[in-house]
This record gives C-alpha cells, sequence and structure tokens, in this order.
C-alpha cells in the first residue's frame, strides 16, 4: 500500500501490517526511530541509504524505511 505522510499515523500503519500488507510511506521528520538500538531520534537525524535502511518505529517494530 502507498500512501502520504498526512496517512502515516502509528495506527494506520499498524492496521495496515494487521491485514498482512506491505507499506511505503513518508512520515514525519520528527518520528521516533531507534536505527542502532542505542535509543530513539527523530527520524531527520538518521542518515538512509538509497536501498533503504531497516529500523525501529517507536511504538511499531523492525521496518525498512
Amino acid at each position: 500500500m502507498l500512501f502520504d505522510s498526512w496517512y502515516s499515523s502509528l495506527q494506520n500503519i499498524k492496521d495496515t501490517r494487521d491485514y498482512g500488507w506491505r507499506w511505503l510511506c513518508r512520515i514525519k521528520s520528527n518520528r521516533q526511530v531507534n536505527p542502532d538500538k542505542s535509543g530513539n531520534v527523530p527520524i531527520r537525524e538518521v542518515e538512509l541509504q538509497t536501498e533503504g535502511r531497516v529500523v525501529h518505529l517507536k511504538g511499531y517494530g523492525m521496518e525498512g524505511v
């Protein structure tokens, strides 16, 4: 499922996961992620590679971004 950051609330992406669907969306730059198991930081501070990166989205779990 592809959608805009307007719909990327934690509950919406959890519901999408519960349907068994894979999702792709932009998320707000202040969303907290844990890229290396050392603590949460805003995603705007995480270096992302072209092929993506697996991070823990606070309240969701490990997923590729």
